[in-house]
């Protein structure tokens, strides 16, 4: 029997993250409310957030919910609130190279990862966990132009606002951004663009697919 002194207390670090995780996903199809839960959604294995849980989360860990769930790293780790942060961030041009970001301090370069051709009719289930596709058209400008290498984790939810890869039932592929889904659960998948397409999930039979790792940012012209 469990009592309070031999019952496995929830690490701080984790009971912010699973807070965060919750406010962030609480309007989504698929809100986090469960430790199973997030670790679906965050696509870890359930004795990896076990041990965030008892232990403590790591700093991979803090950095990856910080972009999922634009909830700062500093905070989750240390209880430190210092404002919320976007998880993709376009640096100025000054830099003269292009730059990579991600998630994780460790970063892996998109040249290492397959690549996914959008043209291609590739099973949602044949898919690698972790892949990068170039992108093709200008559906996303001004921000991510023709030619930006696009690094995607395998998903099949994702918090309204953010960019990611949808399927049709024809098993075209289209990278747009997720949109809320009204009180029936149908949501559409909007270009940044306007003079692309808006799709949408009742009618052109939509699946989330991937959502957006890191962007690799390029100088301008």
């Amino acid at each position: 029997m469990f009592n309070d002194e031999t019952m496995p207390r929830m690490h701080p670090s984790f009971s912010r993250l699973l807070e965060c995780a919750r406010q962030a996903t609480a309007s989504a199809a698929v809100p986090i409310r469960t430790q199973t839960d997030l670790a679906r959604d965050m696509i870890e294995s359930p004795q990896r957030i076990q041990n965030w849980k008892t232990r403590g989360v790591s700093k991979e860990g803090a950095l990856k919910a910080q972009a999922l769930y634009r909830a700062s790293a500093t905070y989750i780790l240390e209880g430190v609130r210092d404002g919320p942060i976007d998880s993709v961030k376009f640096s100025s041009p000054e830099g003269g190279m292009a730059q990579l970001l991600s998630y994780a301090e460790n970063i892996v370069e998109s040249t290492e990862l397959p690549t996914l051709d959008r043209r291609e009719k590739v099973e949602t289930k044949d898919l690698p966990l972790r892949f990068k596709m170039l992108v093709d058209d200008e559906s996303m400008s001004p921000k991510i132009k023709p030619g930006t290498w696009v690094a995607f984790e395998r998903a099949d939810t994702a918090i309204p606002g953010r960019r990611v890869l949808v399927r049709t039932r024809l098993g075209n592929l289209y990278f747009r951004r997720y949109r809320e889904p009204d009180e029936a659960g149908r949501w559409k998948a909007a270009p940044d663009h306007p003079d692309y397409q808006t799709y949408d999930s009742e009618e052109h039979g939509l699946t989330i697919v991937a959502r957006v790792l890191h962007i690799e940012l390029r100088d301008e012209d």
